[in-house]
């Protein structure tokens, strides 16, 4: 079931209701590299499926210390820096 609004007429871009799924937002891209809500072009059919996450709403990669969600990996990874960051710290004031 695809929960899209409408299509705006002037940018042909579609606004999409939140718990749309990645595969849903996919059929609407068909075989292509173009995100088929907002039209945005990608060099490789796996960087817009990394994009149509954005438009889910959806944040599957959790950090596990925190709990904070993220859309993509390499946000978590980043994010991970922080709490090393801290325990780093932390055994700094204990020498």
């Amino acid at each position: 079931m695809l929960m899209l609004i409408h299509r705006d007429s002037e940018s042909a871009a579609l606004e999409v209701q939140p718990g749309s799924t990645l595969a849903e937002l996919a059929q609407l891209s068909g075989s292509g590299r173009q995100c088929g809500v907002c039209g945005r072009q990608f060099s490789t059919r796996q960087n817009l499926e990394r994009h149509l996450i954005l438009h889910t709403g959806q944040r599957p990669f959790k950090c596990e210390t925190c709990g904070r969600r993220f859309t993509q990996v390499s946000h978590l990874k980043s994010h991970k820096l922080v709490h090393m960051r801290r325990v780093i710290a932390g055994m700094e004031d204990r020498i």
